[in-house]
């Protein structure tokens, strides 16, 4: 009975495992995203100030 109830154990602790690492994988992946999503934001306003620039110095000169 001893071992049946280790196996048990065992596969318990698998499974809180395999839990721990898909919450974290997940949390991960969303918080990259989040993260990802501010810099292009970020980047993409920063090339569009550019082109608008560019534009004024074309319509200046």
């Amino acid at each position: 009975p001893k071992t049946g109830h280790h196996q048990a154990n065992r596969l318990v602790n698998y499974y809180l495992v395999n839990y721990l690492v898909n919450y974290l994988v997940h949390y991960l992946v969303n918080w990259n995203r989040r993260f990802l999503r501010l810099f292009l934001l970020k980047t993409k306003r920063e090339k569009k100030e550019e082109r608008e620039e560019e534009e004024e110095y074309y319509l200046v000169h």
